[in-house]
């Protein structure tokens, strides 16, 4: 899914990393508690983890009696304002996700571009989850990019 934003990619990608974006945008998804932690920050590459507790997540839906941990990792390239990221969970040995994030200029702004690759190795079931998995992923983009929004209107001058 491609969005534009009203800002520079370099400022956009900044805002992104930010850990009260970031945790902002967890909660609306659910998180009950949510970290970051930065791993390496040098002019050149930005890599983070997210450790988010939620509400259990299963076949039948949302089990709120429990809760678990996922952990994303996230590693941008600042020179070519891409991101790349993957997760990890409770159902990690049945579930892999991961993504990438791109900024490109685009008019009076920016494109971020995001992509979701999810394989889930079980045979019958496997592509109907994936589905599921996807639907409920691309749901939580558009609020996840009006936060970004918000903290980039935030920060202009």
């Amino acid at each position: 899914m491609t969005f534009h934003l009203a800002a520079a990619p370099a400022k956009v990608c900044g805002v992104m990393r930010e850990p009260a974006v970031i945790d902002e945008s967890q909660r609306l998804n659910g998180a009950m508690e949510v970290e970051v932690t930065s791993l390496t920050a040098t002019d050149d590459v930005h890599e983070f983890e997210i450790v988010v507790v939620s509400p259990s997540h299963g076949l039948m839906g949302i089990n709120p009696d429990k809760t678990e941990e996922s952990r994303t990792r996230v590693r941008w390239d600042l020179a070519a304002l891409q991101g790349i990221w993957s997760w990890s969970g409770v159902h990690g040995r049945w579930v892999e996700i991961s993504g990438t994030y791109g900024l490109t200029a685009d008019g009076d702004g920016s494109a971020l571009e995001l992509k979701t690759d999810i394989t889930v190795p079980v045979p019958i079931l496997g592509a109907l989850l994936e589905r599921k998995i996807k639907t409920e992923i691309e749901r939580g983009l558009p609020p996840y990019v009006e936060v970004v929004r918000k903290h980039l209107e935030r920060s202009l001058p």
